[in-house]
């Protein structure tokens, strides 16, 4: 990458260039740098859309119970442990 190969050492094995350096002269960054610059994207992207003035004005679905509502449903994380032979 960038001019910086790998070589066959002395007993055979490869010699790597330092990460850091290989990157920095191909103009790259790391995976962890592109990841978290993908997710910030999609975070702004949804955190700039009117998903509730949407919800409100859509019309339910055929076959969609009307009872009671997703929004109001209290959310519980816990998880259940059970003992299964």
């Amino acid at each position: 990458m960038a001019d910086l190969m790998a070589y066959r050492g002395p007993g055979g094995g490869w010699i790597y260039p330092p990460l850091e350096e290989a990157l920095k002269k191909a103009g790259l960054h790391t995976m962890e740098h592109y990841v978290n610059k993908r997710q910030q994207r999609i975070v702004d992207y949804i955190s700039t859309r009117p998903i509730w003035a949407h919800c409100m004005v859509a019309s339910r679905k055929p076959g969609v119970d009307p009872g009671f509502p997703f929004r109001l449903t209290p959310m519980s994380f816990a998880l259940r442990v059970t003992n299964s032979p």
